[in-house]
């Protein structure tokens, strides 16, 4: 238990060489509801069901996951232990998603 009272698990990304510790709450994310109505808002969505804030949780986790395991080989190559936003940019572009206005 932490200072708030609440359990936090570490769980691990697995590498090569290394892991990437996330801490999340049992079973609670640190993504807001209010976050995922704001986003789905700049989508033009006007309406959403209750059960949509889990379902998205859950997408946008496996897309952190995977992005950070990515990212992750690029530092390693490099040989460093800090990752980089250009670590960031190459794993989106490496997975078909380029992002645009950071020199990449």
């Amino acid at each position: 238990m932490n200072e708030s009272g609440a359990d936090v698990v570490k769980t691990k990304i697995e590498a090569r060489d290394g892991f990437i510790p996330f801490l999340m709450k049992r079973g609670h994310s640190y993504i807001s509801n209010q976050s995922i109505r704001r986003l789905a808002g700049r989508a033009g969505v006007k309406r959403m069901s209750a059960l949509i804030y889990q379902r998205t949780r859950a997408v946008l986790n496996v897309f952190v996951r995977n992005l950070a395991q990515d990212a992750l080989k690029y530092t390693e190559h490099a040989n460093r232990k800090t990752m980089s936003t250009m670590d960031v940019i190459y794993a989106l572009k490496h997975q078909g998603r380029t992002l645009y206005g950071f020199g990449a």
